[in-house]
């Protein structure tokens, strides 16, 4: 996760931008030097530049590196659908994501700072549930 603020002095970050299932593009760009693209499929483009080459390959192998290692992890990232504690509102559509330590936390979206619940999924186990059939 890339975490991105308004100004240096700011304690709390202003957003968040995920980098597990992201792509990192050069960006020939005629209007900014040292542009380059986060993109990822299911959020908006992050269109970012540098103030020179030094620091552009700073961040081009930092962003790279935890590209590789959040695959390296099998971590993943996605939409899924979670059932309503109570049942009384079905069924909600949240953001997943699941870090390599089997850590699952779930947003409203995938820019959200601060996510709706995790699951330590780690010494879980899983069965498939639905309706059984009587065998007709």
């Amino acid at each position: 996760e890339l975490f991105y603020y308004k100004d240096r002095s700011d304690p709390e970050p202003k957003g968040v931008i995920r980098l597990c299932g992201a792509s990192f593009y050069f960006v020939k760009s005629t209007d900014k030097e040292n542009h380059f693209r986060i993109k990822h499929p299911d959020f908006k483009i992050r269109d970012l530049a540098c103030d020179d080459e030094k620091w552009l390959d700073l961040w081009t192998n930092l962003i790279q590196d935890t590209i590789e290692q959040a695959t390296r992890q099998k971590e993943m990232a996605g939409w899924v659908h979670k059932k309503d504690k109570g049942g009384k509102h079905g069924w909600k559509k949240r953001y997943a994501v699941l870090d390599g330590s089997g850590i699952l936390r779930y947003f409203e979206n995938p820019d959200d700072l601060v996510c709706k619940g995790e699951l330590n999924l780690k010494d879980a186990t899983f069965e498939m549930v639905g309706e059984e059939s009587d065998g007709d």
